[in-house]
């Protein structure tokens, strides 16, 4: 018996050291994959002797003890960033349930489970991943060999790798899902989702969170699945139901966007802060009539008193008289002035007079203006009659808020229960959410309504179109100023971290605003959303009668003030008859404090990033060194940050040389290495060393100086052209960190050479070797200059056929040889590459120019006949009853002779006999005939010479259905054909007819370049310009650019570069001043005539297109038609009146006899 147990004994030391062994092998491995900063150790009391000791840990890390009965919430308690470690021997399921409490929102974190040799890890990771732990390794107590995981997208798959053969522990899930399905709700909320049904009656989701959880679902390689059977036809998804559905597990992201109090349960990602204000429909203007008195020209009444007063006693002084209160005729002087009225000005006037009225001409000149304006803008832009500012003025205008019962309820919450009472009859509440949406959107000026600032942008889009808003926002009523909108997760959503940083990456690029306005677009092609047009809007009109009302009454009202006076002035006289810098000398005392300053005074940082050991705290200063009144981030070698997204990046780095204090210092600053930075070495640094090592990471603004008291000398280097240690006494420095850049002393910059025209062309000299050409060259070139070093091209790496692919150029983008690759590159989501934009291009169809209206057709172009039809008849009406007047008959529906020789003549502009003895009514009415065939002839003259000068086109390609019916196809190599799948595979396989797709690049090149007008062809904003001046030569041009077919309406165009190029921040500035200094173009307009000069590009020339030239008889093939038709039907009436005449039964004569 004894003898067992103490076998039983040794096998059990033997596993554990074992194990022992490997997990303390794993955690050595793991500290150098994972940035943990502490770890939790879980095992249940049954397994406190088994699993790990105390040595298969760092002493270093922290590590939290934890046992299976422990549940504590760490996430608020202690840093998130550690590391699991799980000893799940004979606990029978308990410690794994601990783990699953104890990891509550933070169930991302890395997991090591030591196990049984018999646990089924099929299950064990089946139950891991059903609670969202997906980063979890499994060491089993009696296989020290392997190391368990599992991958658990498409489906469940236990991966078992030996020990010796692993390169990374932990694999990331989420980075390839192969296909897994996403499922999302969206809450069919304009313009957030919106819910419709396409052509064949399926249904459909756009909107900008749509574009962006479809971008989201494609990085990860996933497949985006709509839960459509909780998606009602019209109305939105209530929030209980979201959160429900997400709660348990149906849905994955519930595509709504609300208050994080809304959703307590989920994991909320911020997506905007917004505000919550009210819509008012837009007040009615002043009338115009009450315009005047909102000039307020009372107000000019003192500055006439004074002149007035001014200018009667200078006159008086002149005189020899003392001052008076009395003004006597200067008020006549005084108020013609004003009135800017003429008036005699007194002769003999000393200067002081003469300059007291010149005051006056000036503030005349000034106050009319000033009037004048005012008046005009009144006019043009009259001010609101009564605006309505709180709840009490819309009380006042009848105006009642629509709002839905959730909107409701959260404004009463926000108000107050006691104030909203007061404010209660202004609400309508509407139980519909569709009559709600649509009235809002449709801008129904009924209501008023409460918006987000999502929202209002696109509503004043929808106004755009009209003269005058009809709906604006209320700067005074708003229910929350401030609002955070998040989209909620559910608890512990593997998405979260992933989706967090996505929605991050967006922003910068500015994708997200673009998905947002774009909405706008999609909505109006859905007719989801209209502009609005308002029809009682009236324009702009001069000024009637009833405009002047006020100024009527003021002038009648003046009159009779002006009687009333003069006849108390009469009355009068009848009774009475008769509005730095600190000192260098400081830091040549050797204290690091001084030297900080001066650092201050010279890089202007606002932080500092000390970086060092625990070990080395106060080796390298004191906390007198750094009391320089600014904030300190303190990190230590094994602490990593992304510091360029975390914190302000104008900062200085202060790092104390020791183990791993470099790596960290590398780490720390990725994408900003340009950081200055200050090294605390020890005497026996390798200098040359240590400064090869920062600018093989592309750390050029490095110092260093000796630990200790004892510091005289400061170190460092010159990068260009060969690296070079320089040392300076502190009492001799004037600068610190030299800009290395801007001199590379003919350090060459490599870069990749392709031939893309127009930006870049590559031939042969005439001795044969190459060379390369195009405006992005000389961008390049003219970039190396300025750093005064030159180009080298990296022939070896160029493609064969000299033509870019983007894939290649992404991966060649990053080796160390690689400065800059002769290529611009649109911007995508990932990977985010360190560019510049340097053009915003478009994507969009040339076609040859349509085939003119033949000559002989343009005849029927003419427009305007049947309004000259029916002023001829009612000439001719007026004429004819103007004659019987005159010969005392009575008035009567006859046109006279329309078609005789007065009216059809004038309509004609042909001359024609003035009957005599006319009245005063029918001379007018044959005036008004010349007048109106004056009109007309000129009319058709002016048209017709500009149809035979400008003919219009026989037909207009404006549709790829036009491109169908017209059999024009659209010419597209096959290197493009994925781009052109990627943002238009509707159109292409819609209309894969209309396409003609060729494997050749060269050939295709060839036939655009030459203006093959065989096809239509895809081209960019940047290349169209060289095809219109290639055109210019033309009478007139053979291709024409599509206005309504794009391909990509928003291509920004950038320039790749490497990670952390040094010349990152100086072909920035550089970009922006070729930009704003117009090189850029001046090199893009010149190399069309270079190209043309090296016999790459020439001017097109058609010799079979026809000049204008004057009418031949061809063209008057239909003018010839009607003139013999209408002569041979001329001849057969005459013909039918004489045979009528020969007929007809003579009359007897009647003799009169005078």
């Amino acid at each position: 018996m004894w003898r067992r147990l103490f076998s039983k004994l040794v096998i059990a030391i033997s596993l554990v050291g074992a194990q022992s062994g490997v997990l303390s092998n794993i955690m050595k491995s793991l500290k150098m994959e994972l940035p943990f900063r502490s770890i939790l150790l879980l095992r249940n009391v049954k397994d406190a002797d088994t699993c790990w000791t105390r040595e298969d840990f760092d002493r270093n890390i922290p590590i939290l003890n934890m046992n299976a009965s422990h549940s504590l919430y760490l996430t608020k308690i202690f840093n998130s960033e550690l590391l699991a470690v799980v000893c799940e021997n004979r606990s029978e399921g308990d410690t794994i349930k601990a783990l699953y409490r104890n990891l509550q929102d933070i169930r991302y974190t890395p997991t090591i489970l030591v196990t049984q040799s018999n646990t089924n890890l099929s299950d064990l990771f089946e139950d891991c991943r059903s609670h969202k732990m997906l980063n979890v390794l499994a060491l089993k107590d009696s296989d020290n060999k392997f190391v368990y995981s599992y991958r658990a997208f498409p489906h469940l798959q236990v991966v078992k790798r030996r020990v010796g053969h692993i390169r990374r522990y932990f694999e990331p899930q989420l980075r390839n899902m192969e296909g897994y399905q996403i499922k999302v709700l969206p809450d069919n909320v304009m313009p957030r989702t919106v819910v419709y049904r396409d052509a064949r009656g399926r249904r459909q989701m756009t909107g900008y969170l749509a574009h962006l959880i479809r971008i989201f679902v494609s990085t990860l390689n996933a497949t985006l699945d709509i839960c459509w059977k909780y998606v009602p036809e019209e109305e939105s998804i209530s929030k209980m139901t979201m959160d429900n559905l997400a709660q348990d597990g149906i849905v994955d992201f519930p595509l709504v966007i609300a208050s994080p109090d809304e959703y307590p349960n989920s994991d909320n990602i911020v997506m905007e802060i917004s505000s919550w204000f009210l819509i008012l429909p837009m007040e009615a203007n002043t009338p115009r009539a009450r315009l005047f008195y909102r000039i307020k020209l009372y107000r000019h009444i003192p500055i006439v008193i004074l002149l007035s007063l001014v200018l009667s006693n200078a006159q008086r002084v002149e005189a020899g008289l003392g001052p008076s209160v009395s003004l006597g005729i200067i008020w006549d002087y005084v108020i013609r002035g004003f009135l800017a009225q003429p008036f005699v000005l007194p002769h003999g006037l000393s200067p002081r007079l003469m300059f007291i009225y010149g005051l006056l001409f000036l503030n005349t000149m000034l106050i009319v203006n000033l009037l004048n304006v005012n008046l005009e803008s009144l006019l043009v832009h009259p001010p609101v009659d009564s605006q309505i500012l709180s709840f009490q003025d819309m009380r006042l205008q009848n105006l009642k808020i629509l709002v839905i019962p959730a909107d409701f309820n959260f404004i009463k919450k926000n108000v107050g229960e006691e104030n909203f009472q007061k404010i209660l009859d202004i609400f309508e509440i509407s139980n519909s959410t569709k009559v709600f949406q649509v009235n809002r959107i449709s801008l129904n000026p009924a209501y008023a309504y409460p918006v987000t600032l999502t929202l209002w942008p696109l509503l004043q889009l929808s106004q755009a179109r009209l003269p005058r808003a009809i709906f604006r926002r209320s700067r005074e009523i708003q229910f929350s100023p401030v609002i955070i909108l998040a989209l909620p997760l559910p608890k512990n959503s593997i998405y979260g971290q992933t989706f967090t940083n996505f929605v991050g990456h967006s922003r910068e690029s500015g994708l997200y605003m673009y998905w947002f306005r774009q909405s706008f677009n999609e909505l109006i092609f859905l007719d989801k959303i209209n502009y609005i047009i308002d029809n009682s809007t009236q324009p702009y009109q001069d000024l009637v009668w009833q405009d002047f009302f006020f100024i009527w009454l003021a002038y009648i009202g003046g009159i009779l003030g002006s009687l009333l006076v003069f006849l108390v002035e009469v009355l009068y006289f009848k009774c009475m008859q008769g509005e730095l810098s600190l000192s260098f000398a400081e830091a040549q005392r050797g204290a690091l404090v001084n030297t900080l300053k001066a650092l201050q005074v010279e890089v202007s940082f606002q932080s500092v990033l000390l970086v060092q050991n625990k070990d080395d705290t106060d080796t390298c200063w004191t906390t007198g060194d750094l009391d320089i009144g600014i904030p300190i981030l303190n990190l230590d070698a094994r602490q990593n940050f992304n510091l360029k997204k975390s914190f302000n990046t104008n900062m200085l780095a202060l790092a104390c040389l020791g183990e791993g204090i470099m790596s960290a210092l590398y780490a720390n600053l990725e994408e900003i290495r340009e950081t200055p930075t200050l090294l605390v070495v020890a005497q026996d640094t390798n200098f040359s060393a240590l400064f090869a090592e920062c600018r093989s990471y592309h750390m050029l603004n490095v110092v260093a100086v000796w630990g200790g008291r004892d510091r005289e000398f400061i170190y460092s280097y010159r990068a260009f052209p060969h690296l070079e240690v320089v040392r300076r006494r502190l009492r001799d420095i004037r600068r610190y960190f030299e800009p290395q850049v801007r001199d590379l002393a003919g350090h060459p910059i490599g870069v990749i050479p392709y031939s893309v025209l127009p930006r870049t062309l590559i031939f042969r000299d005439a001795h044969g070797d190459r060379q390369i050409t195009g405006y992005l060259v000389q961008f390049y070139r003219n970039f190396a200059r300025s750093l005064n070093t030159t180009l080298r091209y990296l022939w070896h790496l160029m493609p064969l056929d000299e033509m870019p692919v983007q894939d290649v150029v992404l991966a060649t983008v990053n080796e160390s040889h690689v400065d800059f690759p002769l290529v611009l590159s649109n911007l995508d989501p990932e990977p985010f590459l360190a560019s510049s934009v340097l053009e915003v291009s478009n994507w969009f169809l040339i076609l040859p120019v349509e085939p003119n209206v033949p000559r002989s057709s343009l005849y029927f172009s003419l427009r305007g006949w049947p309004s000259f039809l029916a002023l001829m008849l009612l000439l001719a009406l007026l004429l004819g009853n103007a004659h019987h007047l005159d010969s005392g008959m009575s008035l009567a529906l006859s046109f006279g002779h329309i078609f005789g020789d007065h009216v059809l003549r004038a309509i004609l502009a042909q001359s024609f006999v003035w009957p005599r003895r006319l009245s005063f009514s029918r001379t007018l009415l044959y005036i008004l005939l010349m007048v109106a065939g004056l009109i007309i002839s000129t009319f058709y003259s002016a048209n017709l010479s500009t149809l035979l000068v400008e003919p219009p086109a026989a037909y207009r390609i404006r549709s790829f259905e036009d491109l169908r019916t017209n059999r024009v196809k659209i010419l597209l190599s096959e290197q493009e054909v994925p781009l052109m799948n990627a943002t238009n595979n509707k159109n292409l396989h819609e209309y894969k007819d209309t396409f003609e797709i060729i494997p050749s690049t060269v050939e295709f090149l060839a036939k655009r370049s030459a203006l093959n007008n065989s096809y239509a062809y895809p081209v960019t904003s940047t290349l169209w310009p060289f095809l219109q001046i290639k055109q210019s030569h033309l009478q007139r041009p053979i291709f024409r650019r599509s206005q309504e077919i794009f391909f990509l309406e928003f291509m920004p165009l950038t320039a790749p570069m490497q990670k952390n190029s040094i010349y990152r921040k100086l072909f920035n500035q550089y970009v922006a001043n070729t930009h704003a200094s117009g090189l850029y173009e001046l090199w893009f307009r010149q190399s069309f005539n270079k190209l043309v000069r090296m016999g790459k590009l020439n001017y097109s020339e058609e010799a079979d297109h026809e000049t204008y030239h004057d009418l031949i008889w061809e063209d008057y093939i239909y003018i010839w038609l009607v003139y013999i038709g209408g002569t041979v039907t001329s001849l057969l009436v005459f013909i039918l009146e004489l045979i009528f005449f020969v007929l007809k039964p003579n009359k007897p004569k009647i003799l009169v006899s005078l």
